[in-house]
């Protein structure tokens, strides 16, 4: 059970006789009430949306669900100035609704990003001692230049993955640790459990692509032309639908559209009261190609 206290102001002093019944309306306290516990999350997903937008995450999408949120918030406390207290609660309960969805988003994606350090470190560790033995061949040399690699990969990733600034030092130091010795463990070990040929077949390979190196520099090049390709495409989506403005009475909409009035307060918890339309709006409405009616 939650419980909220307030204070009434401004109320006359009245007595009460035995079987006397006086009715109080509250509703100014109460959404002043809402409003300050509104605010409240709405200033705090802003400190936290200000905090990992600086680590460099690519926010653009909730920047706009807060600027929707924070534009609700003023939108309810215009209406409380004027005493409309019903319209105001239903801004406020969308404002309240939009920010928490948009406090969980924020929370995930700190998560993920923190999450996904250890797998991309362990990748560049794979990385860099394929590196050391595909440009060297004597083994001390390799093992030599793939701690060289590996740091040179992860200070790069360190600059431009905001996860690792969000980790804790001693977790990025174990995952260093943890990678470097594991892939070089894999490397020392596999050999021992694979056949022979597979090591000549790497090795044979690996001469190859150095007798032929300008066909191997322009496959390399095609790959990550191509990879890159698809990640810049995928980073892009094709949205359907209505395009949804909010509009009051001292800026009426400008341009062609379907205007809708926002729902009356309800009288009652199982009532809603709707503004009907113009029977000649609605003529109107139907005669528009695209319209379902």
């Amino acid at each position: 059970m939650i419980e909220k206290s307030f204070i009434v102001r401004d109320l006359e002093a009245f007595n009460l006789s035995q079987g006397a019944l006086t009715r109080v309306n509250i509703e100014q306290y109460t959404s002043l009430l809402n409003y300050d516990v509104v605010a409240d999350q709405v200033n705090s997903t802003t400190h936290v949306l200000r905090e990992i937008d600086e680590e460099g995450f690519y926010l653009v999408a909730e920047k706009e669900d807060l600027a929707y949120t924070t534009s609700l918030l003023e939108l309810a406390r215009t209406k409380m100035a004027t005493n409309q207290y019903s319209k105001a609660y239903t801004d406020l309960r969308e404002s309240y609704v939009t920010n928490k969805v948009l406090a969980q988003r924020l929370e995930s994606l700190q998560a993920n990003a923190v999450g996904s350090v250890f797998g991309l470190t362990f990748f560049l560790a794979i990385t860099a001692i394929t590196l050391s033995f595909l440009l060297f061949e004597q083994p001390s040399t390799k093992f030599t230049t793939y701690p060289v690699f590996f740091f040179g990969l992860f200070s790069l990733l360190y600059l431009v993955h905001p996860g690792c600034r969000l980790t804790p030092l001693y977790l990025l130091i174990e995952y260093v640790v943890v990678s470097l010795g594991g892939v070089a463990f894999l490397v020392l070990i596999l050999p021992k459990i694979l056949k022979e040929k597979t090591a000549s077949t790497f090795s044979l390979s690996k001469r190859n692509l150095r007798r032929r190196s300008r066909r191997f520099t322009l496959t390399t090049t095609t790959i990550i032309i191509l990879v890159m390709s698809f990640v810049s495409l995928t980073s892009f989506s094709t949205g359907y639908g209505f395009t949804t403005r909010k509009y009051t009475r001292s800026s009426p909409p400008l341009g062609g559209g379907l205007f809708l009035q926002e729902p009356q307060p309800p009288s009652s918890p199982n009532m809603y009261n709707y503004v009907p339309l113009n029977p000649l709006s609605i003529e109107l409405i139907t005669e528009k190609p695209g319209i379902l009616h």
